[in-house]
Formats: structure tokens, C-alpha cells, sequence
């Protein structure tokens, strides 16, 4: 039987927290892209800059995502685990 230290440890994962804090903001960072091409004055921004500028957002935001998949999936740091090791 886990003690609760070591089951604060397990759910409490500092790397899981990081990488999901990277993705939120990557994922913020993707819908602020939208935004602003959604409201973009054709006259004053450029369309092509602005696509390529969401599409790298979305990269982003998917690279941060697949990480912090990766991570607890091997890890195993999501929720309690009693297989999973702890840190």
C-alpha cells in the first residue's frame, strides 16, 4: 500500500504539470491566431502571413499536446496508479 506522500508525489507530477501549463498556452496561443486572422482587415494584414502564423500555432499547440500524452502515458502520472512508478 502506497503512503500518501508517495501517492501526492505520483499525482501531484511536476513534469505532467509543466507540460500541460506548455500546452494550454500553446493551445491559447493557436486560438489567438484564429482570432486575429478571423478579424483581420484585408488592407492592413496580410493574409498569407496570417495563415502561416495559425498554422504555426496549431504545430505548436499539437507538439505540446503529443508531450504531454507522451508523458503520462508512460509515466503514468495521470491519475493513481498502483503500477505505475513514482518519483
Amino acid at each position: 500500500m502506497k503512503t500518501a506522500s508517495a501517492l501526492a508525489l505520483q499525482t501531484c507530477c511536476p513534469i505532467r504539470r509543466n507540460l500541460v501549463e506548455q500546452f494550454a498556452i500553446a493551445a491559447r496561443l493557436h486560438a489567438e491566431a484564429v482570432v486575429v486572422l478571423s478579424h483581420a482587415v484585408p488592407a492592413v494584414v496580410d493574409f498569407a502571413e496570417s495563415c502561416n502564423a495559425v498554422e504555426q500555432a496549431r504545430q505548436e499547440c499539437e507538439t505540446a499536446g503529443a508531450a504531454f500524452r507522451e508523458h503520462v502515458a508512460t509515466h503514468g502520472c495521470w491519475d493513481y496508479n498502483p503500477g505505475a512508478p513514482v518519483h
